[in-house]
């Protein structure tokens, strides 16, 4: 998972802000140093002193080692974002991936909040650049990166505090069709879908009105 899924999104975000820390529980310390030195993880390792019966562990909520991973998604003030263990944790990439695109939305409307439009548009434009130019040593199938759903949304709402509705609406447009489409998948009435449309709407009766 780290090797395969994890290191390679990381490299991807535009900033140095998400850092793996693999934690190892149990085993002899030198066979899996060893083992490490043939197949490195290429992020950070360490051995857990006492294994689950640490109480940073417990406090984690992981109560035993399963053959699984157990995963804990850790903001910067250290409170915990994320926690999946045992069967839940196989199909963990989109969760891990999804928990830090939300982060990153929630960091634009932090600073929209106290009013600070320049650090918004810095970190929303960042995670979703208006255009996405290719690089010099790209492969020939190169293709524009897709676009996460929290990073357009956190888009649509710089360009909202900017006075750009027509910008704005589209982002927004685009959104609410995405996640509306998952909804009918799920055949279901989404909190995201709720908070997209809204906002969608709302850049819509603004736009209306400039237009009046």
């Amino acid at each position: 998972m780290v090797t395969r899924y994890l290191n390679p999104f990381i490299e991807k975000r535009p900033s140095e802000d998400v850092q793996v820390v693999v934690a190892i529980f149990d085993g002899e310390v030198e066979p899996i140093q060893a083992y490490l030195k043939e197949k490195p993880l290429n992020c950070q390792t360490l051995f857990v002193p006492g294994g689950v019966q640490n109480p940073v562990v417990n406090q984690l909520g992981i109560l035993d080692e399963d053959t699984n991973l157990n995963i804990a998604l850790i903001r910067p003030d250290g409170t915990i974002a994320l926690t999946l263990s045992g069967l839940a944790s196989s199909k963990s990439g989109s969760a891990i991936q999804s928990a830090i695109e939300i982060h990153d939305e929630q960091r634009v409307d932090a600073a929209l909040a106290r009013g600070d439009l320049e650090e918004a548009k810095r970190l929303a434009f960042a995670h979703a650049p208006v255009e996405q130019v290719r690089p010099p040593d790209a492969p020939r199938n190169w293709k524009p990166q897709k676009l996460a759903i929290p990073h357009i949304r956190s888009r649509a709402k710089v360009y909202l505090a900017m006075g750009d509705l027509q910008s704005a609406y589209a982002d927004a447009q685009q959104c609410f069709l995405e996640v509306n489409s998952k909804a009918g998948y799920l055949a279901m009435r989404t909190k995201e879908l709720e908070l997209t449309e809204a906002l969608r709407d709302s850049i819509q009766t603004k736009l209306q009105s400039a237009k009046q």
